[in-house]
């Protein structure tokens, strides 16, 4: 055999090893979170209008009481959780995203519905991830007493699976904020529906009075948009959103909570030397404008805190390989930015999106974070 003929022979066999392939007996991800006072009941359901073109995989997760766990798998669909694991390996590693992609979390056990009507928080996922990503926010909202709808569709996530085992896909997911808009307001028009429908599992559950949509990345900053134009949405989380020029030229009404992370372009936590970043200038200026006739706006900053720590691949961060954290997860303990996110939801839904002295105590307890309220 030809020297050159061995090379090619030695490079097709390091090919070949080097395959990312998805491995079903990997240890899974495991969502935990400290106990509280419900426990969390999922509801799969498909929200769809052929003539606006629009359908939604929605997880539904209902505070239920229950006397026992079971554990669940975050994607119920083998086919689905191989193409999630395909869609973030290139993101992640193959290791990380296998273990992400069979990941599992505690659902409740013939949990008993509460009687009582509970605020909803309408949830989308960030470019190209998918919204059940980020249950290590949702699951501690829900076992609070907030109802969440997890949302996920084509384009902005590149497969989605629903209940009849159907599926739509797309090549490339795409940063379409009108699409993304649309679907949040979509999904609270419909859900309002089903609080009216005495076969839904959401019968009597919602309090209108505290429909809040929000998302990550593209989706906290497509639900600005959303609000702008639906006056059932009462309020807007958004984790770590930019907005497009177009957006940055809204002024919704309703109350608005916006995390952002560190600036990418600078290496000191101390958040007063963030303001000559030139993306740190530009969304506090966006914010500013779409804050001015906002109820109540909550600006809060998280230093050694990046774009991805709010996924709950943040978990696994300390095995990431570094040319996949670069940039993407910062120094942050996961435990940490989980409990300035979740707790800050908490108070924002549980204080009706007001401001009170309990943010005083918020700001005591977390002192290195950067927290400004405006009415």
């Amino acid at each position: 055999m030809s020297a050159f003929m061995i090379m090619l022979s030695t490079l097709s066999s390091c090919q070949n090893t080097s395959k990312k392939v998805f491995d079903n007996q990997v240890e899974p991800m495991n969502i935990q979170y400290k106990r509280d006072l419900y426990e969390v009941e999922r509801n799969w359901i498909t929200l769809k209008d052929d003539d606006l073109n629009i359908k939604l995989s929605v997880f539904i997760h209902i505070p239920v009481d229950a006397d026992s766990t079971a554990k669940r798998e975050i994607l119920p669909v083998k086919d689905w959780q191989i193409k999630h694991f395909d869609a973030t390996s290139t993101k992640v590693g193959s290791q990380i995203a296998n273990k992400a992609s069979l990941g599992i979390y505690d659902g409740a056990v013939n949990g008993m519905a509460l009687d009582k009507k509970l605020p909803v928080l309408i949830f989308g996922p960030g470019l190209g991830w998918l919204s059940t990503d980020y249950y290590n926010i949702i699951l501690p909202l829900v076992r609070h007493g907030v109802i969440v709808a997890c949302i996920s569709a084509t384009p902005i996530s590149k497969t989605v699976y629903f209940p009849d085992d159907q599926f739509s896909n797309v090549t490339k997911s795409e940063a379409d904020y009108h699409k993304s808009a649309e679907y949040l307001s979509y999904a609270t028009n419909e859900l309002i529906k089903l609080s009216l429908d005495q076969n839904s599992v959401l019968f009597s559950k919602i309090d209108t009075t505290r429909i809040v949509v929000g998302g990550h990345s593209i989706s906290g900053a497509s639900a600005l948009l959303a609000a702008s134009t639906n006056k059932n949405i009462k309020a807007i989380i958004n984790l770590d959103g930019d907005v497009n020029d177009q957006i940055s030229k809204l002024r919704p009404q309703q109350s608005i909570l916006y995390f952002t992370s560190q600036p990418q372009g600078v290496s000191d936590t101390t958040i007063g030397t963030w303001a000559d970043d030139r993306s740190e200038k530009r969304r506090d200026n966006s914010y500013t404008y779409n804050s001015s006739l906002a109820h109540t706006a909550f600006r809060i900053k998280i230093p050694n805190m990046y774009h991805l720590d709010f996924l709950d691949l943040a978990m696994l961060k300390d095995s990431i390989e570094q040319k996949f954290r670069k940039n993407r997860f910062g120094q942050i303990k996961p435990d940490l930015s989980n409990d300035i996110v979740v707790n800050a939801i908490k108070l924002f839904i549980e204080t009706n999106f007001e401001n009170n002295e309990n943010w005083d105590g918020f700001k005591k307890k977390y002192k290195n974070i950067y927290i400004d309220i405006r009415h």
